[in-house]
Order: structure tokens, then sequence, then C-alpha cells
């Protein structure tokens, strides 16, 4: 079934009108007639199943039949991401969202190459609010990832409520591999799991400690080095196999 994205204020009635991009997305990408069967969803885990009535150019209106609440998953994933060069960090959102983060908070660090001005940071994260919900159409995602804004590192460590499981994979300094490190890890309790992804570079050693002293624990991926975007992708991986009930 087509999915289409309708934020949490849109959703007043048994009557809803889509926005200009997703009336477009559903009536000149698929070609849905009137009569066919979508499903709504809010990001915020309430999805529906409606029905196409109104198919014109100046609105598109569905009528909901039914309402579901998908609960979040047991455990919250965030992902504390230092920006990436070129278009890095779209690929990122589009994986994590698919992968079932909970929150992404974009940071900068002594090693980021990208630096921005107030103005091309909103437009980026207007661009990754976007991406985000492509992605949970297609993946069948009933919610939406919080994009936090773009801080420093010592911003987003104050920022963060502080997890039951941060870590912070680095190649600064000598690291138990990743598998013995979450070896040690009680499951019992956990609830909010953090995971710390440097630039192209990695993290200084001076950043390490400062995560290491907000209670982050360093780990190892392997002899290989990988770039930052295949580095988040595999932890978000790794942790909601481990952690994440099916």
């Amino acid at each position: 079934m087509i999915r289409c994205y309708l934020e949490k204020a849109a959703w007043a009635d048994d009557n809803v009108d889509l926005s200009p991009s997703e009336a477009h997305h559903l009536l000149h990408v698929f070609r849905a007639p009137a009569g066919e069967m979508v499903t709504l969803f809010d990001g915020c885990g309430r999805e529906a199943t409606a029905e196409l009535i109104v198919a014109s150019k100046r609105k598109t209106t569905l009528r909901i039949v039914d309402i579901l609440h998908v609960p979040q998953p047991n455990t919250s994933l965030t992902l504390m991401q230092a920006l990436p060069k070129s278009h890095g960090m779209d690929q990122i959102i589009q994986g994590a969202v698919e992968l079932g983060v909970t929150s992404i908070l974009p940071i900068i660090t002594e090693r980021t190459i990208v630096r921005l001005k107030p103005e091309q940071a909103e437009t980026r994260r207007r661009r990754w609010d976007a991406i985000a919900i492509s992605a949970a159409k297609q993946c069948g995602s009933a919610w939406l990832p919080e994009i936090g804004q773009i801080r420093d590192l010592a911003g987003a460590l104050a920022s963060c409520d502080r997890p039951d499981l941060f870590l912070v994979p680095t190649l600064e300094i000598a690291t138990s591999p990743i598998r013995e490190v979450l070896d040690r890890v009680d499951k019992n309790g956990l609830k909010h799991i953090c995971c710390l992804i440097g630039p192209e570079g990695d993290l200084t050693v001076e950043e390490v400690k400062l995560a290491r002293e907000a209670g982050a624990v360093p780990a190892g991926l392997g002899s290989l080095v990988l770039r930052t975007e295949t580095a988040a992708l595999y932890m978000l991986s790794v942790l909601g196999h481990r952690f994440r009930k099916s």
C-alpha cells in the first residue's frame, strides 16, 4: 500500500488534506486514482488506513478508515554524528531511519571539514527532515527520528540525556574490539544507547577523552578503516540486532 506522511497537526478530523509535496507524490508519482487505499503516518507512531476521496489540483483529501498506534522500540538509539563532507549525511540519515534510529545529533568536531553558516545549517536540516520522511515511507517505519540542531561536541554531550550505554568507535587510542565491549554489557534495564561517530580523520584524542568523561566507552571496529558513513550504519545495525527485541 502507498505510504504518505501527514504531519501531526493535520490529524484533526476523519477527512484530511495532504501537503502539496505529498499530494504530488501520491497523484503524479504513483498516479493514484480516487478510491485508492493509502497508509498515512505521522512519524510519532500513528498510522492510518485512508481512502483517497478528492484528487484535484487544488487539494488532495483522504478519509481515514482505521487508525493504528505503533509502539516505539524497547530501546532508544541515539546517533551523535560528526558532519561528513559532501552529501554523506544524507546517506547516513536515510540508512539510520531504515535501521530504526530514535534521534540524530549532528555535530562539528575539530577535524570536521564541513562548516555551515546558520542559514545553511537550517537549509540542511530541512533537507534531512525530508530525507527521513522519504526513508520512513520506503521502509515502513511509523516513527521519525528527532534530528537535533548542529552543535559542537561539548554542546551535544551536554544536551543528550546520559545513556545507559555510550560507545565511541575510534582509532586514536587502543581499544577493545566492539564484540568484547558488547559481551560485557548487561542487557537488563538498557533503555537508551548512544553512539558517537567521528568525521573523516576520526575524533582527536582530546575529543575521545571528553566523550569518556561523559561516560563513553571506546571500541574498535576491526582492522579495516571504515568511512564515517559506513561506521555509523554498521554501529546502528549491530546495536539494534544486539539490544532490540524483534
